[in-house]
Parts: structure tokens; sequence; C-alpha cells
């Protein structure tokens, strides 16, 4: 789990501190997110997941860890010596920039519910309003401004679920500032089954996302805006829960 969530991390930061053309084809070197080039990135880029299955745990456990690991750099800073202070300037400033960004993460065939069985809970839970509204005492110490996730499922599939709309306040860190969007969508075509009922294939309904064209639409350019694909406004329909 370790290595997997380090890969992680390394993965973002390559991805924040670079240009693509930039980034070397083979490297054994480690990524720092130190430079004002970074910063620069974090601050006018944006950045977004796209999981399946198994990554969308993966991802947020990745997430969850840097939410850790900035925490420790706040808490750490009044102990450290000069030389090591003025290395860390930098990277508070990356900190800073990150807290104000959004991330969408679309999470095709989510897992999280299932997944979460017999985890043990982050460190910092059920408490939304005090790291991510203004007014909140730690709103200084979130993660990000908000973490957006898109859950899609297919109820023919039953290794993905919606996620109920007090899993985040539960179970996720409250530093990330989750916000919930559940997407029900059958990617698996439904076949009569010699006229004993309708049938539809398990393994396309988890694996079929990235062939759908209402997914990629959705994806691309969301839904309930002046944007919207006329695939997804013809054949989907929307219902905000929570404003």
């Amino acid at each position: 789990q370790e290595d997997i969530l380090v890969s992680f991390a390394q993965s973002f930061c390559w991805m924040v501190s670079y240009d693509w053309d930039l980034l070397p084809l083979r490297s054994n070197q480690f990524c720092l997110p130190d430079t004002e080039e970074t910063i620069g990135n974090v601050r006018n880029d944006h950045f977004a997941f796209v999981t399946h299955s198994l990554g969308s745990r993966i991802t947020i456990d990745g997430l969850q860890r840097m939410a850790a690991v900035f925490a420790d750099l706040d808490n750490n800073v009044a102990k450290m010596d000069n030389s090591v202070k003025t290395k860390l300037k930098k990277d508070r400033g990356f900190v800073e920039v990150f807290r104000n960004i959004k991330i969408p993460v679309y999470m095709l065939s989510n897992q999280l519910p299932m997944l979460q069985l017999g985890r043990t809970l982050p460190e910092i839970t059920g408490r939304t309003e005090a790291y991510c509204f203004a007014e909140g005492e730690h709103y200084q110490e979130r993660m990000v401004s908000q973490t957006n996730i898109i859950a899609f499922s297919d109820p023919n599939d039953i290794l993905s679920y919606s996620l109920p709309l007090d899993f985040a306040e539960k179970y996720l860190d409250s530093r990330l500032c989750v916000g919930i969007t559940n997407i029900n969508i059958n990617i698996a075509k439904e076949v009569d089954v010699f006229g004993l009922g309708t049938y539809a294939n398990p393994m396309v309904a988890h694996i079929g996302y990235d062939t759908d064209e209402r997914v990629i639409a959705l994806i691309a350019k969301g839904v309930g805006n002046s944007n919207t694909a006329p695939i997804v406004t013809e054949r989907c329909t929307s219902l905000v829960t929570v404003e």
C-alpha cells in the first residue's frame, strides 16, 4: 500500500511540476514540488483525475496521504532551524497555492463503499464546516478548496455502487472538502434471453465506460449547464439533492 501511495504522490508531483514535453522519458529522479514554476502551474492550470474500479480507492487514499503530509509540514515548521526553514518557504508556498484549487475526480465503476469496509478512518472526519468554510476555525488547514467526486456506477455491475450523500462526512478526510455527485448509467445493453427476461453482461457493465459516448460527454462538458452535450440532454436526467 505504501509503495502505491508514494507512486501516486510522485505521479501527481510530475504532473504539476512540468509540461508534458519536458518530462523525462526515463528517470530515477525523485520529484519535489519546490520550484516557482511548479507553484505557477498549480495556480494557473486545471487538474482532474479519471479513475476506474480500484483506482477510486487509490486516488482517495493518495489525496488523504497528501493531506496528512501538508498537515505535518504546518505542524513542524516551528521546530525547524533556519536553514531548513529556507527550504520550507518554497514548500509552504506550494501548499498555500494548492489550498485554493478545485480537483474533480471522475470515478468510473466506483468502488469506494465496498473498499471502505474494515478500514481505519482518516485522522480528521466529520468536520467539513471547520475546514471547508471560510468562517471555519481550521479553514487555513484545508488541503484543497474542493474535491468533487463524480461517481459513475451501472446497476448491472455488482462491483460498483452509488455513494451515500453522507459518505464523505463519515469516511473521508475533512481536509479534502469533498462534494459528491452520483451518476447511475446503464453501460451494458440489456438483451432479451429467449423470452425469459432481460440480461446485461456484468463485465461490460464494469469496464465499458470508455466506449460510452454519454460518459465521455459528461466528463468533458458536464450536465445542467449551457455546454451540456446534446446526447446527455436527450438521454439523461439530473436531480439536485443538495445545494
